[in-house]
């Protein structure tokens, strides 16, 4: 009888998660074509043979797409690896809206893959699959609705731990790889292999990295890798990503910046303008959790246990963190909950920490002062803390007077918009304009398509010099003034019209 009413019990929530599942994928249909567009879009153009460094280039990959017929959207492929392409080349062969249902219903029979393999690998009492279903249930419709692919990375995370302690390192050096090509966050996965010492792991992790990369050059070409390696990915890491100041990118990055870089446009009232202050912060902050994370892994022998703590890791060290990325909570949270040297109620407090994280809009604190606005990073940061303190003993060491150091270290100044000739831009993506004595005309891409806007000029013009360089349009009013499209501050290719004083 109690058999029958456990296997019962296990149905009946199976049913209701597919139906629930069923309903987001279906709902998500008439939502917005949101990040997938970036995803079947740079596949799609691949397919057609359409394919090279202008995909970087926002400006062309959102005219491209507009000119397709597709409206009420605004990508940008710069926050993705090359590489990402590949994994969407067979959704790209049907229509986009039939695509993304695909998509969906694929990613969603990997989250249900790896939370069922969780699952049995904890050991665990309850049906986790349910539990999971409303713990993330903010997570999972925000991946949805946008054809987003963390679903897919916490596959590759989870799977690759899973061969990793079988002893099938090649197997978790591929996934972890993958993992890294896919979101760039993964590659702190490194510090476990460095760590634990692990030489043979580490040069797979490195070797397979290496080899997705000149495997997919025919496909790709070096010359896309090589400018994503050195002029996007740097850029990206600093946490510029379209506006570099959205709250919505819960991250210190963002917030330190929001204090202390002042941009006329973006963010005209700082509460400290030193953007020197904002670097040492960003990085002091940085290496803290670095640091801490190093410590634990010499000191803590479990693997499960590492990866949980990495993981949050990714998260508050990303540049840009996302609603979509708290899915990734789950691994930690399954250590935790399955711990039996942890107490109950430090697993409560655990678990409520992270369901904040995971359920809490971060738009409902948008009005209230800056430190509440990022609610999630501070909410994260203290899930970190709350892990390091149940899983192990306090970590003290000397070694957290080395990121004192970046304070010492000659830093550049950041550079923003302080000569914008349009105050009250109506997008963040500028991308041609003509000057003539009477009239400047600035033509910006936004949600609602390509928006023309004609204004005065700020100063009396009296002779014109246009010039091209570097595939780039200036042109130099009176003799000393030179007008142009600038990304300063911003996002790759997210440009503003600016004016400089030719001394």
């Amino acid at each position: 009888m109690g058999l029958r009413l456990s296997l019962f019990s296990k149905y009946t929530s199976l049913i209701v998660i597919l139906f629930v599942l069923l309903i987001i994928i279906v709902r998500a249909i008439y939502q917005p074509i949101g990040d997938f567009g970036n995803y079947y879009y740079a596949a799609r153009f691949m397919l057609e043979g359409n394919w090279g460094l202008w995909i970087y280039d926002p400006t062309s990959f959102n005219l491209s797409i507009y000119d397709l017929g597709q409206k009420d959207f605004f990508l940008n492929f710069t926050s993705l690896t090359p590489l990402t392409t590949i994994f969407f080349l067979p959704f790209a062969i049907f229509k986009i809206s039939i695509s993304k249902i695909i998509w969906n219903v694929f990613s969603v029979g990997l989250l249900l893959a790896s939370i069922s393999s969780m699952h049995r690998h904890f050991s665990a009492k309850l049906n986790v699959n349910f539990y999971f279903l409303f713990a993330f249930l903010l997570a999972i419709l925000t991946n949805i609705n946008h054809g987003q692919a963390y679903f897919l990375l916490l596959f590759l995370i989870w799977f690759g731990y899973k061969n990793y302690i079988d002893n099938n390192k090649g197997y978790a050096a591929i996934l972890w790889a993958l993992a890294f090509h896919l979101k760039i966050i993964p590659g702190l996965l490194i510090l476990l292999f460095i760590f634990k010492k692990d030489l043979k792991g580490l040069l797979y992790f490195i070797l397979a990295s290496i080899a997705l990369v000149f495997i997919s050059a025919p496909l790709i070409g070096l010359d896309v890798w090589f400018n994503y390696i050195i002029h996007i990915l740097p850029k990206l890491q600093q946490g510029y990503i379209n506006d570099p100041f959205a709250v919505s990118y819960q991250s210190f990055d963002v917030l330190f910046r929001k204090l202390f870089v002042y941009d006329e446009i973006l963010n005209p009232t700082p509460l400290y303008q030193d953007s020197y202050l904002f670097s040492s912060l960003s990085l002091f902050v940085k290496l803290i959790f670095v640091l801490s994370i190093g410590l634990y892994c010499l000191k803590e022998s479990e693997i499960k246990k590492q990866l949980g703590l990495i993981t949050i890791g990714m998260l508050i060290i990303s540049g840009y963190g996302n609603s979509f990325s708290m899915v990734l909570l789950s691994i930690p949270l399954m250590v935790i909950l399955y711990d039996s040297t942890i107490g109950s109620a430090q697993k409560v407090v655990y678990l409520i920490f992270t369901l904040s994280c995971s359920l809490l809009p971060y738009y409902w604190f948008s009005t209230l002062p800056i430190f509440f606005q990022f609610i999630r990073l501070f909410g994260i940061t203290t899930v970190f803390v709350l892990y390091l303190t149940f899983t192990t003993h306090k970590i003290y060491s000397k070694a957290y007077l080395l990121a004192f150091l970046v304070f010492f270290l000659p830093k550049k100044q950041v550079i923003t918009n302080t000569n914008a000739i349009d105050k009250n831009p109506p997008s963040i993506l500028a991308y041609d304009f003509e000057i003539s004595k009477e009239e400047i005309t600035i033509l910006y891409f936004s949600q609602n398509g390509i928006i023309t806007k004609k204004m005065k000029p700020p100063i009396q013009i009296i002779s014109i010099q246009e010039k091209i360089l570097n595939k780039k349009k200036e042109v130099i009013v009176n003799g000393n003034q030179i007008i142009y499209l600038s990304d300063k501050g911003r996002g790759v290719g997210f440009n503003n019209l600016v004016s400089e004083t030719i001394e």
